[in-house]
């Protein structure tokens, strides 16, 4: 079995790293915005996941 990622190649690159990067810009104003209820540790390892995050989805098996 192997997995391979799947290229969709509809989507370009530059506007998904925009894309991406308003997104934490969002997660760190709401978390001003909460007078930083979550420490600054969580937050990193919640943004590092979040960004990391891929949908079963995007590979397939073969």
């Amino acid at each position: 079995m192997e997995l391979l990622a799947r290229q969709n190649e509809a989507i370009n690159e530059d506007m998904l790293v925009i894309y991406r990067a308003y997104g934490l810009v969002g997660l760190i104003l709401e978390w001003i915005k909460s007078d930083f209820a979550a420490s600054p540790r969580y937050m990193a390892h919640q943004a590092i996941n979040i960004l990391n995050y891929q949908p079963l989805e995007k590979y397939l098996i073969r």
